[in-house]
């Protein structure tokens, strides 16, 4: 189910302050100090992966690592209505794989490649 159109308006906060509420700090703390110089919500990457695509329809858009190892992801959904930017990181210390939401937003539009001369592919 997707959500209302007033609803997704208000939905990056809203997702943040819910995914926060639910972890207890240490849960909070757990990510390495270089995942974001903002708070992030933390949790089981599959668990992340698994509301943005049931909740909000993205899916992974693009993706890269980080000179730290960190795998960052863009999750967007159909047209773009709203996306979300992820950090995760490899199982380290008998803590499974964890993901990281640090931002999350409204109206995602592919930039210009002024190499190809046109949108990214």
């Amino acid at each position: 189910m997707r959500p209302s159109r007033r609803r997704a308006f208000r939905r990056p906060a809203c997702l943040l302050a819910a995914l926060l509420a639910a972890l207890p700090a240490s849960a909070q703390a757990a990510a390495p100090p270089e995942a974001s110089p903002v708070a992030a919500a933390c949790m089981p990457a599959g668990q992340l992966q698994r509301r943005l695509a049931e909740s909000y329809g993205e899916i992974p858009s693009a993706r890269g690592v980080a000179a730290n190892g960190a795998l960052l992801e863009l999750w967007v959904s159909p047209g773009g209505r709203s996306f979300s930017l992820v950090v995760s990181f490899p199982p380290a210390g008998g803590r499974p794989a964890r993901s990281c939401l640090i931002a999350a937003g409204e109206g995602w539009r592919r930039a210009a490649d002024p190499a190809a001369g046109g949108p990214e592919t």
